[in-house]
């Protein structure tokens, strides 16, 4: 924000916009008539400067904190935050007198917090310069941060980053007295509120440049970030380390320590994002995993794999110290209702709009499972009494895995079931014999998928429940519509017409173990009918605004199908499945196993496979017409007419294949064969 080119500027200027507050010995001016002003700014970041010029304390003048006012008014121009300050000496301290008795000071400051939607708020102030820190925070010992204790983190880290070492917090200045600003605007705003006390020689411009210059970077990267901060969610700052592991790739990892600290659960969903390097924020959600890793963990530090840390850090230096901004993403767990037939798409109840922000991104989540599902939007159902649910159609909660009894439950799961204390010993005995060993996981036994005892048990282990995760608004390059995207969503809207489209969501497994460098995809022969391709024809694949077109293979063998994919338990749970190899998962934003993609049939690959059979018919069509009419522009008119016509006559066999009523047969047997099966 800071560069060499706008150094001199900023050094000039915030010593010109200090004349005003030093006027008449820093009494400012008294001809004004209010003592202190306001500048509205753009974003939800206030900055508050009380002491800009002298004020009156205990019948004693008490000298201004000089440059503090120039200082706000500076950074109000550079970062777009809010500025408060005093523009003359009117006999009261706002920072020592009650809010009833300091000239409207404090009372104005609430007032503009809660018109503005404020979300932080710094109260700036100046120490001398024998002073032993740099920067003290006053937070009267974390009460006025409300929860966002990583706030004086953040500032001791960009500040060090700018050579700014000695960052305190309630050193000296607590911000404790009961008048005081900062402590005022968190008690009755209930926003985070922090006392900023700067040592004189990063304030006093005209003496120390460097050292202010580098006050200002420093600042001003914390305010930027500040703004984007999403203030409803849980926000650590650790060291960025390497993981030894770094498989699957979206894991990061704690030290024990810091997991009990901070409550962090197993597949508790994180964005990490860089603190110093300006890159964009992750795409992906993280996951934190405990797996069998001999790395020391220690408290402190996050512990990323490299394909994370590269998209934090790009190819830095990994040795450098780098600091991460840790987001716990909001998750509701939501207990699943039934929809009404025919339903396709996600409701929740009405009584959740106070909990759910309906123009944000949410991920379907199955914790136990690893199961995400990336919703474009959720709806409200509004022909409901049921309270707290979310409504999933059968298929959506057969893709999700939150079925119960669960087929197949992971051996770690498994065990971590048989330990809770939620279930009583006849209920783990149950649950024990319900189950076969099958090394890696336990496969239910047949005669029990129906058992209402079981469902019981999965029931009380809160396993019939699905987690609801707020992910960030991300500027997705992949969104970015270039001239070609254009074009193409221009052509399969024309071609959606003669061929129909057609699309169903599968969950991303394993492909066969020799397709890895292929450029295939893998799904049932039942899948493949549904959607009205053949072998070889090609398939789009979305996920997150990403797309990969691939040719589409069948699975053949269940047995090397389940070898590489252990939560299918049988022809049902195969067919919604898609096996996408590693670099294509990759291609498409996703670095684990078991999301859900949309997978569409390739309306433009088909429209020239069929070529052939249009061909004859357009030109039988053109060769009578020029035939029977003479007239030019009559030829015009009706080859734009009857061509058209002829290539969608000729194409009817392809929209046949996914027309619902002539689909209903073919579905009609799958779901005969899926019922024996169960």
């Amino acid at each position: 924000m800071i560069n060499n080119k706008s150094r001199e500027y900023i050094i000039k200027k915030t010593l010109l916009l200090e004349r005003a507050f030093s006027m008449n010995n820093y009494d400012g001016d008294s001809k004004i008539d209010y003592g202190y002003k306001y500048e509205k700014g753009t974003i939800p970041v206030l900055v508050s400067a009380p002491h800009s010029v002298n004020h009156w304390r205990n019948g004693k003048v008490k000298y201004a904190d000089i440059f503090t006012g120039s200082i706000a008014r500076m950074l109000h121009l550079l970062t777009g935050c809010h500025v408060f300050y005093k523009t003359k000496n009117d006999n009261y301290d706002p920072n020592y007198d009650p809010a009833c008795g300091d000239g409207g000071y404090k009372n104005s400051l609430i007032e503009i917090i809660r018109k503005e939607n404020i979300c932080i708020f710094i109260d700036l102030h100046g120490a001398a310069e024998n002073r032993e820190f740099d920067i003290d925070l006053g937070t009267d010992y974390s009460k006025t941060l409300w929860g966002n204790d990583f706030i004086p983190d953040l500032f001791w880290v960009i500040f060090n980053r700018y050579g700014i070492p000695k960052v305190e917090e309630n050193k000296v200045f607590t911000a404790s007295p009961q008048n005081n600003v900062s402590r005022t605007m968190a008690e009755v705003c209930r926003i985070p509120s922090i006392q900023m006390e700067v040592n004189r020689k990063y304030r006093e411009v005209s003496e120390n440049q460097e050292e202010f210059v580098s006050f200002m970077k420093g600042l001003c990267s914390i305010i930027s970030m500040l703004n984007t901060y999403e203030w409803d969610s849980d926000t650590y700052i650790f060291e960025a380390k390497k993981s030894k592991k770094h498989l699957p790739i979206d894991k990061i990892e704690f030290s024990r320590e810091d997991a009990e600290k901070y409550g962090f659960k197993k597949n508790d969903s994180f964005q990490v994002n860089s603190i110093l390097d300006n890159c964009s924020k992750t795409e992906f959600v993280a996951r934190y995993k405990i797996i069998d890793n001999k790395q020391n963990f220690l408290p402190g530090k996050v512990y990323l794999t490299n394909k994370l840390y590269r998209d934090i850090f790009g190819d830095a230096d990994a040795e450098e110290t780098k600091y991460v901004l840790v987001n716990r993403k909001k998750a509701i767990m939501l207990p699943i209702g039934i929809p009404k037939v025919g339903s396709e798409n996600i409701l929740i109840c009405p009584d959740l709009i106070d909990k759910v922000d309906l123009t944000k991104s949410y991920q379907l989540y199955n914790r136990h499972d690893d199961i995400d599902f990336y919703l474009e939007g959720l709806a409200v159902a509004r022909d409901t009494t049921a309270k707290g649910k979310i409504f999933l159609n059968y298929y959506q909660r057969h893709i999700m895995n939150v079925n119960i009894p669960k087929k197949v439950i992971l051996k770690n799961d498994f065990l971590k079931y048989l330990e809770s204390g939620v279930l009583n010993e006849s209920e783990k005995e149950t649950l024990r014999r319900s189950y076969k060993d099958k090394h890696s996981y336990y496969e239910i036994m047949e005669t029990m998928i129906e058992d209402e005892d079981l469902r019981s048990i999965f029931k009380k282990l809160d396993l019939d429940k699905i987690e609801l995760v707020e992910l960030n608004s991300i500027d997705n390059k992949a969104r970015a519509m270039g001239f070609k995207a254009r074009a193409d969503r221009i052509i399969y809207r024309i071609l959606s017409g003669p061929i129909k489209t057609k699309s169903v969501y599968l969950r991303v497994g394993r492909p066969y173990p020799t397709d890895e460098n292929s450029d295939i995809v893998r799904i049932m022969p039942a899948t493949m009918k549904i959607l009205g391709i053949s072998e070889t024809d090609k398939l789009i694949v979305r996920h997150r605004g990403h797309e990969v077109i691939l040719r589409a293979l069948p699975f053949d063998s269940f047995e090397v199908l389940k070898s590489s994919n252990v939560l299918v338990y049988d022809d049902v749970d195969a067919s919604t499945l898609i096996g996408i190899p590693a670099k294509y998962r990759v291609a498409l934003g996703m670095y684990s196993l078991n999301s859900i993609v949309t997978v569409e049939r390739d309306m433009k690959y088909l429209f020239i496979k069929n070529s052939n059979v249009q061909l004859l018919p357009i030109i039988a069509v053109i060769f009578t017409i020029i035939q029977t009419f003479q007239d030019t522009a009559a030829r015009i008119l009706l080859s734009c007419i009857l061509v058209p016509l002829a290539i969608y006559v000729s194409l009817s066999q392809e929209r046949l294949k996914v027309d619902s009523d002539s689909n209903a047969s073919s579905i009609k047997e799958n779901t005969m064969r899926e019922l024996k099966s169960k």
